[in-house]
């Protein structure tokens, strides 16, 4: 077996799975969404307090 056919099947894999979660709006929302907003809202409320101590 090489190495070539290999990697063609795990692209295609790669690239099924990746349609799959995209179709899923919940679970892209949950997982790519949600954790940009915390990091942004927390890192607006929190951050200006770390340089002033």
């Amino acid at each position: 077996m090489t190495a070539i056919p290999v990697l063609r099947g795990l692209t295609a894999l790669t690239w099924l799975e990746m349609k799959i979660f995209v179709r899923e709006p919940m679970g892209f929302s949950f997982t790519v969404v949600v954790p940009v907003i915390l990091f942004v809202g927390l890192g607006r409320m929190f951050g200006p307090q770390l340089g002033t101590t």
